[in-house]
């Protein structure tokens, strides 16, 4: 079984964990994976994209920490997975890949080079909705040009 896993904070509604997001959905298209798993910390807030964008295949099933997992010796926490007896802990920018077959192994997927805090001015705090209303205005003329 492929698992992916990450925390909820990728579901952000800022232009950063947008970038992401394109990234994870372009993956769970090319790849096969069997389920995403979800830390969230007070279960997708206002402010959090909709997990819809995962949605576009109607195999995979998505569980966060308030779902009962169907599978035996794992646990989802608000800040970690725990799979036989192994933890993870998600980081900023990125999504671990999990296999647990033949064994358990896993592959940290860096989706963001920048996700460090410090590096949150380079990529703003701006929502998507602000983004598109700044591109309508520098697209228009002034008075200047």
């Amino acid at each position: 079984m492929n698992i992916l896993y990450f925390h909820d904070r990728l579901l952000r509604d800022i232009y950063r964990c947008a970038q992401v997001r394109h990234r994870l959905q372009h993956y769970i298209q090319t790849n096969k994976i069997d389920m995403i798993l979800v830390s969230t910390h007070n279960r997708l807030k206002e402010g959090l994209k909709p997990t819809d964008f995962l949605t576009m295949r109607k195999d995979l099933v998505l569980y966060d920490t308030q779902d009962v997992l169907p599978l035996d010796d794992v646990k989802l926490y608000e800040d970690s997975l725990i799979i036989q007896n192994t933890v993870f802990k998600p980081v900023d920018g990125t999504v671990f890949l999990i296999s647990t077959a033949p064994e358990l192994n896993s592959t940290a997927i860096f989706m963001d080079f920048f996700a460090d805090e410090r590096f949150e001015d380079y990529h703003s705090d701006l929502s998507d909705e602000q983004l598109v209303d700044l591109q309508v205005e520098i697209k228009k003329k002034s008075k200047y040009n």
